[in-house]
């Protein structure tokens, strides 16, 4: 099962903001990623990489290449090696204009599986 909620932003919005729908912590923070511990990936497709990897997801994020090194679907297909039914990826897409129009997605994965500590009195 493929937990997949696809976004996609009215062009000439900025990137997204995103925060954990979990524990509600933004992931980027002036530019640094700042994961919180539900967080499980983070892909950019504007520099074409993972910008975090949780350590147990790595070893399944290194075989989603093809031999072209492309992955066509990112998030399902991490999704699927994950075996995880707590897991929920968001693909937000966003677009502005260049030489021309261009649109990105980013691809994030959330862990639902992870409780917060209930907080001290």
């Amino acid at each position: 099962m493929e937990n997949i909620a696809k976004i996609e932003q009215p062009f000439g919005q900025s990137p997204p903001r995103v925060h954990c729908p979990v524990c509600g912590n933004k992931i980027i923070v002036e530019g640094d990623i700042v994961p919180c511990d539900h967080l499980l990936y983070f892909f950019i497709t504007a520099c074409g990489e993972f910008i975090y990897q949780r350590d147990d997801v790595k070893v399944h994020i290194e075989n989603v290449y093809d031999e072209d090194g492309d992955i066509e679907d990112i998030s399902g297909t991490i999704l699927k090696k994950l075996k995880k039914p707590s897991a929920l990826a968001l693909e937000i897409t966003y677009g502005g204009m260049a030489c021309g129009p261009i649109w990105d997605t980013d691809y994030v994965g959330f862990d639902f599986e992870v409780i917060d500590p209930e907080p001290e009195e």
